[in-house]
């Protein structure tokens, strides 16, 4: 068993065996590649923020986009999702998500911004496709 201690190497013995890769994937989750319509509500506007995912998980996205997102915070959004199932009549689908903001990166010098989302609430939305 590992103890903590302060200023303790570890023994040769009490390293792991096979310690992970340096370029294994975290993500508890396969991400699919799609490019999906998505638009985020400013607070206290009627204006949106468009954008596309970049990729997608169960547990959340990413996305590039101009705006200002704060690590850490909550925010509402629409996601546009093709339905695979055209035999029901319906084409579209959209996601009304409530996010918190777990990744920020600054892109570029304009304002653009990488930002990963955790879904932590979401209702679903079906629209009729027109025939």
């Amino acid at each position: 068993m590992l103890s903590k201690s302060h200023g303790h190497t570890p023994a040769y013995s009490e390293l792991p065996e096979n310690p992970p890769p340096a370029d294994r994937e975290r993500r508890r989750r396969p991400r699919a590649t799609v490019r999906w319509p998505l638009h985020f509500y400013q607070l206290g506007s009627t204006e949106t923020l468009q954008t596309v995912t970049h990729n997608l998980s169960s547990e959340g996205f990413y996305c590039v986009i101009g705006g200002k997102f704060l690590l850490g915070e909550t925010r509402e959004c629409t996601l546009t999702v093709p339905a695979h199932r055209p035999q029901s009549g319906y084409q579209m689908l959209t996601l009304h998500c409530t996010v918190r903001i777990v990744r920020v990166e600054l892109l570029g010098n304009e304002g653009t911004v990488g930002v990963g989302c955790r879904i932590e609430d979401y209702r679903l939305f079906a629209k009729k496709g027109l025939p």
